[in-house]
C-alpha cells in the first residue's frame, strides 16, 4: 500500500550519497525548505520597503517624460469605481478563459498538470509580457526591463515561498514524508 508517489524516480537503494540514508537526506531537505522559504519571503518584503520607502529615487524613470503628468490626478471615488469595474471585468474574462481551456483540454487530451503548469502560466503572463514589449517599442527600455525583472523577482521571492509555506499547512504530513517523489514512513 503506497502513497501516489510510490513510483519513485530514485534508486531502490536506501542510502544516498556518502552512505547517508535517503530518509535522513529527504528529512533534512524538508527541514531546510521551510526556513529558506521564510528567508526568501522576508527578502521580498524588505526589497519592497527599499524600493517604495527608503530609496524611491533609485527607481525613477530615466526615459523622456513627455507622457507623464499630462492628465490630472483621479479622485478617490473615480479610482475606486474604476478598480471595482475592472476587477469585475477580469473575473468575468477569467471564467470565460477557464471554460475555453477546459474544453480545449478535453478535445486535445491534455493533462491537468500541463494545463496548470504551462497553459495558465503563459496566458497569465501575456499581459505583462505585452506591456514590456509596448514599452520597448515606445523606447522606454528602463520600464520594459524593470517589468521583466520585477516579474522574475516576484515569482522567485514571493510566489514560490508562499506556495512552499502553504503546503505545510494544507498537507503537512505528505510534505514531510514525501519529497521529490520518494516516500518513506507511514506513506511508503
Amino acid at each position: 500500500m503506497g502513497w501516489p508517489c510510490s513510483s519513485s524516480p530514485w534508486p531502490s537503494s536506501s542510502t544516498g550519497s556518502g552512505g547517508v540514508p535517503q530518509p535522513l537526506l529527504f528529512f533534512l531537505a524538508a527541514v531546510a525548505i521551510f526556513p529558506l522559504a521564510v528567508v526568501l519571503l522576508s527578502t521580498y518584503f524588505l526589497s519592497l520597503v527599499f524600493m517604495l520607502k527608503t530609496h524611491p529615487d533609485f527607481f525613477e524613470s530615466l526615459g523622456p517624460g513627455e507622457e507623464h503628468g499630462t492628465e490630472g490626478r483621479w479622485s478617490l471615488s473615480r479610482a475606486a469605481v474604476t478598480l471595482l469595474l475592472t476587477s469585475i471585468f477580469v473575473a468575468f474574462m477569467s471564467e470565460i478563459l477557464v471554460g475555453a481551456v477546459e474544453e480545449t483540454a478535453k478535445a486535445l487530451d491534455m493533462s491537468q498538470a500541463f494545463i496548470g503548469i504551462v497553459v495558465l502560466a503563459v496566458v497569465g503572463g501575456a499581459a505583462e509580457s505585452s506591456s514590456a514589449v509596448v514599452m520597448g517599442v515606445k523606447n522606454r527600455m528602463d520600464l520594459s526591463v524593470s517589468i521583466a525583472i520585477g516579474s522574475s523577482i516576484q515569482i522567485a521571492l514571493f510566489v514560490a515561498p508562499v506556495l512552499v509555506l502553504a503546503s505545510y499547512f494544507i498537507a503537512p504530513s505528505p510534505s514531510i514524508w514525501c519529497l521529490a517523489g520518494a516516500c518513506w514512513g507511514p506513506y511508503s
